[in-house]
């Protein structure tokens, strides 16, 4: 089975199933990677269905007892599409940063901030992650009735940009004050919500301050609202630092990726300066229910970029599906006869990931799986490497074929 085979049936096994999490939690302020950010909603996830219990003694021989999960590193590594073995050091690294990692917490009711952690310990050991979770977070998770946002896992795990699904996360917590979808509406007509951040607030939101460096801690436990502003000023090493690079490398694909595979839709995201020209303080995000989402995918094909920057960001998920390095030119083209339909590139993707030929001109041959419209079965006859004019569509063997697919 291929790398992005076993990734799609991964992500697949979790369609229906949900975590809910406070609001808390999802508008936290924590510095986190996507793989740490997957391994929590995973954790979140096993917690919900079946949890261990062990028992702990402080030094005054008092008791308590703390709820832990255990997850195999191979669920880990095909939710990822990972099959190199540095992935295995990475689901470690991942661990030792979640057992230290901190979150900035606001009760919206109170007014109040607070810093926690979530874990009372974290593990890995002989390919299996242990996850303990802190007592006093665990009313974030399990027994909720209000103030709690749901998260569909297969949207969840199939996001693959930076900030992405930490922006998910964000956006969902504040989208029940729309109203519901109503599918006969197009989605320019839709109800909208417009959110403001700041975008040293954003950051922080998206995971990229880190709030564990002692001078930006010592703000954080300071009594009252931190302050945001100073906290990302003195970050030691910012990531993305100039708006421009945040917005390139983080909303902008945030975005795209959010409108193709997830329920919301973010029609605008509208930047808000100090003066004409001027320094970009916050960003508006205007938020509303994705009209083409339904059971699990986006079913809508004739949503296309309109702007450069809109077909930069599609390349990059042809890019992203493809499994060798290509250059940006052939991903524009690969882009232009798929019709900018990502499905339709995926499924050209597949077909490549079966093919026992020696292929050198991968693009050519994904181009003419495209718009051959080639199908899974099929078997090449008279295809030759360097050839990119010579592809010959695949033929079938019908009876073969249904043999195999009763025995399966």
């Amino acid at each position: 089975m291929s790398k992005s085979k076993e990734q799609n049936t991964a992500i697949a096994a979790y369609k229906d199933q949900y975590v809910s999490i406070s609001n808390e939690i999802a508008r936290a302020k924590e510095k986190v990677s996507l793989l740490e950010a997957k391994i929590e909603l995973l954790a979140i996830h096993h917690l919900r269905k079946e949890y261990h219990v062990m028992v702990k003694t402080d030094r005054d021989g008092n008791h308590w007892n703390v709820k832990y999960i255990e997850i195999p590193a191979k669920e880990i590594k095909n939710l990822m599409g990972r099959s190199d073995s540095d992935v295995y050091n990475d689901i470690f690294s991942a661990s030792v940063a979640l057992k230290t990692k901190l979150y900035i917490i606001e009760d919206r009711e109170t007014k109040e901030f607070a810093i926690k952690s979530m874990y009372d310990d974290v593990t890995y050991k002989q390919g299996v992650l242990r996850v303990a979770f802190n007592p006093e977070m665990e009313q974030n998770f399990l027994g909720l009735s209000e103030r709690f946002t749901t998260l569909s896992l297969e949207i969840a795990f199939s996001l693959r940009k930076t900030g992405a699904l930490q922006l998910y996360k964000l956006l969902k917590s504040e989208a029940y004050r729309l109203p519901a979808l109503d599918r006969s509406v197009p989605q320019e007509s839709l109800p909208c919500l417009e959110l403001t951040y700041s975008i040293s607030e954003l950051r922080m939101n998206l995971g990229f301050v880190d709030i564990e460096q002692p001078k930006l801690r010592h703000e954080a436990e300071k009594k009252g609202k931190p302050n945001f502003e100073k906290m990302v000023k003195d970050e030691k090493n910012p990531k993305y630092k100039r708006f421009s690079d945040f917005d390139a490398r983080v909303l902008k694909p945030g975005r795209e990726e959010l409108n193709a595979v997830s329920d919301i839709y973010i029609s605008e995201i509208k930047k808000e300066g100090s003066g004409r020209g001027g320094k970009i303080n916050a960003v508006t995000f205007v938020l509303q229910w994705n009209a083409a989402y339904a059971g699990g995918r986006v079913v809508e094909a004739d949503r296309k970029p309109t702007t450069e920057s809109d077909i930069n960001s599609f390349c990059d998920l042809v890019m992203d599906e493809m499994p060798v390095k290509i250059k940006i030119n052939d991903a524009r083209a690969i882009a232009q006869a798929a019709d900018y339909d990502i499905s339709k590139v995926k499924r050209a993707v597949e077909l490549l990931n079966e093919s026992s030929s020696d292929i050198d001109n991968v693009t050519g041959w994904v181009i003419k799986a495209i718009e051959g419209e080639w199908k899974s079965g099929q078997k090449k006859k008279g295809t030759k490497k360097n050839s990119f004019g010579n592809f010959t569509q695949n033929t079938y063997d019908f009876d073969e074929l249904e043999k195999k697919l009763v025995a399966n």
